[in-house]
């Protein structure tokens, strides 16, 4: 779901929320995000910059998953982690 504030036909600014409730079919708490892009449009680029965080609590499970088949020690991960949007798109 998001929210856009448009500023001009060039200029968006974009609120956006996500949330996944498929982990609880594994008995896991659901997982989602939130956060803020700024679109800026020339006449045939776009580029979308942004923020926001992410509450994933089995993104440190499988990390250290991955960490364990190496033979490396398990990390500690936060349930909430910053994360960093950055789009480019272009038209033909």
């Amino acid at each position: 779901m998001s929210f856009d504030k448009v500023k001009s036909d060039r200029q968006v600014l974009r609120f956006a929320g996500t949330f996944d409730p498929g982990p609880l079919t594994l008995d896991r708490n659901p997982e989602g995000d939130a956060g803020v892009l700024w679109n800026y449009g020339w006449k045939r680029f776009r580029i979308a910059v942004g923020g926001g965080l992410r509450y994933a609590p089995t993104f440190g499970d499988q990390f250290n998953a991955a960490l364990e088949d190496l033979g490396e020690d398990p990390v500690d991960f936060p349930d909430v982690l910053p994360k960093l949007d950055l789009n480019l798109w272009w038209a033909f």
